[in-house]
């Protein structure tokens, strides 16, 4: 479900939720995900022909539940959720630059938890290829060390034309 809105002449809102439910074929728990998830675009129309921003937050949640019975859910439950955000400016027709946070464990006093940063830096000269460098700072918790990944990405499309431009 997601519903689009126009704040202004040059930006837009869109709001997302989802769920779905069904039953593990591992442990036949049954098994609950909800999300909820915001964008916000920025494109200046009459000024800068190639500027534009985004913004975008996304929440996902798990439940599972290891019995099911006569009279509903039963038994001890395991809870995991995370959120993942970011931030990307085009500051002109080939370049963009971006920021990403994501954390897992959420609610607080999950068994798992993790934390990372990461900054992009994409050069795309035409909606055929995409060339990005990345650098990501992850936290695992639990007294484990922080380590950070160097990373360098292209992508080339060959065959037909992809279907939209963003």
């Amino acid at each position: 479900m997601n519903s689009l809105w126009d704040l202004s002449e040059n930006t837009t809102l869109e709001l997302g939720g989802s769920y779905v439910t069904g039953r593990s074929g591992l442990s036949g728990s049954n098994e609950n995900v909800v999300g909820a998830d915001a964008t916000i675009k920025w494109r200046p129309l009459r000024r800068a022909l190639y500027t534009q921003a985004e913004w975008q937050l996304e929440y996902l949640k798990g439940s599972q539940y290891l019995e099911w019975g006569q009279t509903g859910l039963s038994g001890s439950g395991e809870e995991v959720g995370g959120t993942v955000t970011h931030l990307r400016y085009r500051f002109n027709r080939t370049w963009w630059v971006q920021g990403r946070f994501d954390k897992t464990g959420l609610p607080g006093g999950a068994d798992v938890s993790l934390t990372r940063y990461a900054v992009q830096l994409a050069f795309v000269p035409d909606e055929f290829e995409l060339w990005r460098l990345q650098y990501s700072l992850t936290d695992p918790g639990a007294g484990m060390p922080t380590f950070g990944i160097l990373s360098f990405q292209i992508n080339f499309t060959i065959g037909s034309h992809p279907a939209h431009v963003y």
